[in-house]
């Protein structure tokens, strides 16, 4: 939509850059250092960038600052939820490597089982009632074995297979209204083929 609306060159590269490092958050492939150094990304600049876009309201200023630190306020609640709930992983081998099971209802759950040095993860969502199995994008797994066993096992189920075959799902936000999985996250990890 933007990018049919943009003709300065200096906005198409900033667009593609912006479009490039949502593509990446979307597919699990930045690292903590891609993210430090990105830093129009960082709270200082974005402050900076909407008092220069707002004409230097300093109200509009004082009301953008609150918002990104109910926000941060926010991010670091949900750290605390998956760093106590990353004590009780289960963890385990899969042919493609190391794989780990986590009951979290905390976001990011992937990307820190990724930055741990493991190429699966297994989850329960438990207040959604979400199940799912996440892979590395740069990974060997293939869930095609795991979706057809799991779709012939737990039939009354909605499971999703991602074109990629690496990501399979059983509800999601964008589809919460799929018949989700009742299986334990024991029976998960044991369903893996």
């Amino acid at each position: 939509y933007l990018r049919d609306r943009v003709t300065d060159p200096l906005d198409i590269a900033a667009l593609d850059l912006l479009t490039e490092w949502v593509r990446k958050g979307d597919t699990s492939e930045h690292n903590h250092a891609e993210m430090v150094a990105h830093g129009s990304w960082l709270p200082a600049e974005q402050l900076h960038a909407s008092y220069v876009r707002h004409d230097k309201d300093s109200l509009a200023l004082y009301g953008f600052g609150a918002e990104l630190c109910e926000n941060a306020l926010l991010r670091d609640r949900n750290e605390v939820e998956l760093g106590n709930d990353w004590k009780k992983r289960v963890e385990f081998e899969t042919s493609w490597g190391r794989g780990v099971g986590l009951t979290t209802d905390a976001s990011g759950a992937d990307d820190y089982a990724y930055s741990a040095g493991f190429s699966l993860i297994v989850y329960v969502h438990s207040q959604s009632g979400y199940r799912g199995y996440r892979a590395t994008p740069n990974s060997t797994v293939d869930l095609t074995a795991t979706y057809a066993f799991l779709t012939e096992t737990d039939p009354a189920a909605s499971w999703f297979l991602h074109h990629s075959k690496k990501l399979l799902l059983a509800g999601s936000d964008v589809a919460p209204e799929t018949p989700l999985s009742q299986l334990s996250l024991d029976q998960l990890i044991k369903a893996i083929r």
